[in-house]
């Protein structure tokens, strides 16, 4: 039987939150505190916007309203605190030196029974730096809301015109700066995805109290099938070698079971992906990427036609590719897929499935990032009714090519049951799988559903967390960070400030 625990002496928790602008994460918030007291934890915000107006160097910055102003202050003023101290993670070091202040002045210096609640990240170094100092006891909660529901937020309640409304909107998902927001690529790297539908608040609330029972180590949440099948595709996902990223997917029928998986790889004769051994002939053996060969040398090639009749040493045309390659970064050249070797997880999917002679029609896909618009007419002549992904992919253009057979969520049409639907992923995510729904290969301690035959009481009263962090540890990483390493990157700040105004 679980061993009671004592309320007062519950260990902390972190939670970090990943959600894109126009999210209504007050509304979130109030939802996340009132679960949490349910298992006998105060909550601890910490709002990473509020800290501008601590640091002196950008409080200058901030304007206050209107809102349309206030937002972009606040943004530019995230952006220039990490590009002046070189830390992307600079708001990760200062979350941290928050929570040490809180701490009171005994040994272990823990703060039993407190739940901090970081709001909100939006890089993925913070992240990572989270993670680095509170292990395992830090979650990060990825809170999904449709973007038309973003921007009408941003319209009807803060007052903001639409056009900059969608602005913000698209500056959010990942800036051209190198210190600025990627809330795309850090929204991937959640725990858990959680929707936030203010249309069904109730769901939501169903949804996060389901996530903090896990949490709190109820042993009787299971898998959902969609969280069993994406867990499953990120595995397939780990048997590529593409020297790009991995991809994974799984195919099930409209019944449920898994039929196909698939990764990105270079396919062999007779069928199939190529494994290691020595006949294995993938890019990493080869040692290049085809697709990024042949688009250099289209780049290359485009640069001399408008450079014509020179005569160019080899070193030359080093020097002409790599300004054509700086000048055609944000183009559609580097959306080219067509030249690389490997197969796309979705197809190899599909192409497993056909070989085993089973049927796709009617079924789901499962993929870790958003098909390529080459899969998705794929994904569409095969018969998928319903793709769900979790990772975006900005060069696919399978909703611009195929609007008449592919509706995103939260799309209005007036067809929308006849078409194929495209979900973001909700529920647990591959990262924490086992350690919440796993009895006995979780990080932390492991947990039973009987004793002597009988099922064993959970009661979130006196449940404690399935993965506690140790003070011993956690809050020693925590000073290094709020100390030395948050002081560094500070004078590091102002002194690139005052060069900044030297040059100015």
């Amino acid at each position: 039987m679980r061993e009671e625990s004592n309320p007062k002496s519950q260990p902390e928790l972190v939670f970090g939150i990943v959600a894109a602008v126009g999210a209504n994460l007050e509304h979130f918030q109030n939802i996340l505190t009132t679960h949490l007291a349910a298992f006998g934890y105060r909550s601890k915000i910490q709002k990473v916007s509020e800290y501008f107006k601590n640091i002196e160097i950008i409080r200058d910055q901030l304007i206050e309203s209107p809102e349309d102003v206030r937002l972009e202050s606040y943004i530019n003023a995230g952006n220039a605190i990490r590009r002046w101290s070189r830390r992307p993670d600079f708001l990760a070091l200062y979350s941290a030196s928050e929570i040490s202040r809180l701490r009171p002045e005994r040994n272990d210096r823990s703060i039993p029974n407190t739940a901090h609640i970081i709001n909100s990240l939006k890089r993925p170094e913070e992240v990572t730096q989270l993670r680095s100092i509170y292990g395992p006891g830090f979650f990060l909660v990825g809170v999904y809301s449709p973007q038309h529901s973003r921007v009408d937020y941003l319209v009807n309640v803060k007052s903001i015109p639409r056009e900059r409304a969608m602005f913000h909107v698209r500056r959010d998902q990942k800036e051209d700066d190198p210190f600025g927001q990627r809330t795309r690529d850090t929204f991937k790297l959640a725990d858990v995805f959680i929707r936030l539908d203010l249309g069904d608040p109730d769901q939501t609330g169903v949804e996060l109290c389901r996530f903090l029972d896990l949490v709190f180590s109820d042993p009787y949440h299971t898998p959902k099938e969609d969280e069993q099948a994406m867990f499953l595709a990120y595995a397939a996902s780990l048997r590529s070698g593409s020297l790009a990223r991995q991809v994974g997917a799984v195919i099930t029928s409209a019944r449920g079971d898994v039929i196909a998986t698939g990764a990105n790889d270079v396919p062999k004769a007779g069928g199939g992906l190529y494994w290691p051994g020595a006949a294995d002939r993938r890019d990493h053996v080869k040692g290049f990427d085809s697709n990024d060969e042949r688009r250099d040398r289209m780049i290359l090639e485009i640069m001399e036609r408008l450079n014509p009749d020179e005569e160019r040493s080899p070193q030359e045309k080093e020097e002409l590719l790599a300004k054509g390659k700086a000048a055609l970064k944000e183009s559609m050249v580097f959306d080219i897929t067509e030249f690389g070797r490997a197969v796309h997880a979705e197809m190899e999917a599909l192409l497993c499935a056909a070989r085993a002679g089973v049927s796709p029609v009617g079924g789901t896909l499962y993929c870790t990032t958003f098909p390529c618009h080459n899969c998705a007419k794929h994904i569409v002549a095969a018969g998928i009714k319903r793709v769900v992904y979790v990772e975006p992919y900005p060069k696919s253009q399978a909703k611009e090519l195929h609007s008449d057979s592919i509706v995103v969520e939260g799309e209005e049409d007036a067809c929308h049951d006849s078409k194929v639907h495209f979900e973001p992923f909700v529920g647990i995510g591959p990262r924490r799988y086992f350690d919440l729904f796993s009895l006995g290969l979780s990080t932390g301690y492991p947990i039973e559903r009987k004793k002597d035959g009988r099922m064993v009481d959970w009661n979130s009263s006196i449940a404690r967390p399935r993965v506690p962090m140790h003070p011993t540890t956690y809050i020693d990483r925590e000073i290094a960070a709020a100390g030395f390493e948050l002081k560094n990157a500070m004078e590091e700040a102002r002194k690139n400030v005052l060069v900044e105004k030297v040059k100015g």
